[in-house]
């Protein structure tokens, strides 16, 4: 056999075996959570229910969404969600599932582009798509938004083309839609600050401003609703608003491990785990934007944003998709697949199984994170030769007319 022919039939042979994980994951996932949810069980109905109350200018912060209590978004965030409106009732969750679906393929499309390279051929490079997608789907946190019909899949979508297409093709606009996506749900903000970490001053500012700017629309269509929310102090109390419903159960933030210990425990624990996460994983951060690895960011920043969280549930953990990508890179190093292939396997155990105590993904998340930050230190250590398949690092001289 010739080499170019050894490739291939190693390349189809990887696809195999996405294939049969996935197939694995989506027997679980299917018996144990998606089968489980219909129409009335989807969050797309409380966004429709939101938009609803935008057009009939109903108090947004007064609506109640059965157990899940009310709504938790900024107002920009009701504004987002207008679309809804447009779909009749009965296509919503499934229009939910095409688009939360395109936005995964371009993300793994996006993350995944040292092992596609790899790829011998054209039709090998979209098989193994197909089958990075395909083993993606069964992991909770996507399976979740899929199965909800949730929105971190478009608020994933929006920040990785920030992060690893517009900062190198258009860097001037770099920020923007890392703006629009915390402007809909504030927790995405934590990427304005490794963007500062990083003196990256022009794109924070202009995250910043975006983030702003539609803030001052929402309060120009929705000033009711405006001085609602940052009157109260809503966005500072996100566990009154979900009437204790995310901590109870699905919490997979710190605060869901530790929320269980005596008082002042919880909230001394979980400050102290959210301010050491946070230092970590923006060193290992700033340490991989040196780099040029913009999936690594994509994934410490991301996940220490759910750990660090008040309230994170599964689908607000997407973020696994890109960390799971940037510790496998090319393929080439087997500790690195193993590990990620184990931390995979655990995140496909569906989050309705009832003998295993829902926050264990508070667990695995960690485990995930550390993996990544043992990828950067061997990295590191190693020096820039290691950087498989990764592109090339940014220069550090700015370019004419940009600031860092």
């Amino acid at each position: 056999m010739t080499d170019s022919g050894r490739g291939r039939a190693l390349v189809y042979a990887w696809i195999g075996v996405l294939v049969a994980a996935a197939t694995v994951g989506w027997m679980f996932q299917t018996q144990f959570m998606w089968r489980y949810l219909t129409l009335t069980d989807s969050d797309v109905l409380i966004f429709r229910q939101a938009a609803e109350a935008v057009r009939d200018g109903l108090p947004l912060y007064d609506l109640r969404f059965g157990e899940v209590g009310g709504w938790t978004w900024p107002p920009f965030g009701a504004l987002a969600v207008l679309p809804t409106l447009l779909v009749p009732l009965d296509l919503l969750q499934p229009v939910s599932y095409v688009i939360s679906t395109a936005c995964l393929v371009v993300v793994v499309s996006l993350c995944a582009r040292p092992l596609l390279d790899r790829a011998p051929d054209r039709p090998g490079r979209a098989l193994t798509l197909i089958g990075l997608t395909l083993l993606a789907i069964p992991l909770t946190p996507v399976a979740d938004t899929l199965g909800l019909g949730q929105i971190g899949l478009v608020l994933l979508l929006l920040v990785t083309l920030d992060f690893v297409v517009v900062a190198r093709r258009a860097p001037r606009w770099h920020g923007v839609l890392l703006g629009i996506a915390t402007a809909i749900k504030v927790t995405p903000g934590l990427f304005v600050v490794h963007l500062l970490v990083t003196r990256q001053w022009r794109a924070a500012a202009t995250a910043i401003a975006t983030t702003l700017a539609c803030w001052l629309l929402a309060a120009a269509v929705l000033w009711r609703d405006s001085a609602d929310y940052w009157g109260r102090g809503l966005l500072l109390s996100v566990n009154d608003r979900v009437d204790g419903f995310g901590s109870w159960v699905y919490n997979q933030s710190w605060m869901g491990l530790v929320d269980g210990l005596t008082p002042p425990w919880p909230t001394v624990l979980w400050l102290l785990l959210s301010a050491a996460t946070v230092v970590v994983a923006l060193r290992a951060s700033a340490r991989s934007h040196r780099s040029g690895d913009a999936v690594m960011v994509l994934g410490l920043v991301g996940l220490a944003s759910v750990l660090v969280t008040p309230i994170a549930w599964h689908h607000h953990a997407v973020w696994v998709v890109p960390a799971l990508l940037a510790v496998v890179s090319d393929g080439r190093t087997s500790w690195r697949t193993v590990g990620a292939g184990v931390v995979a396997v655990l995140l496909m155990v569906p989050s309705r199984l009832p003998t295993l105590p829902p926050d264990r993904y508070v667990v695995e998340y960690v485990a995930l994170l550390v993996l990544m930050l043992v990828v950067v230190e061997r990295r590191e250590t190693a020096g820039p030769q290691a950087i498989s398949g990764s592109p090339s690092p940014p220069s550090d001289r700015a370019a004419p007319g940009q600031s860092r």
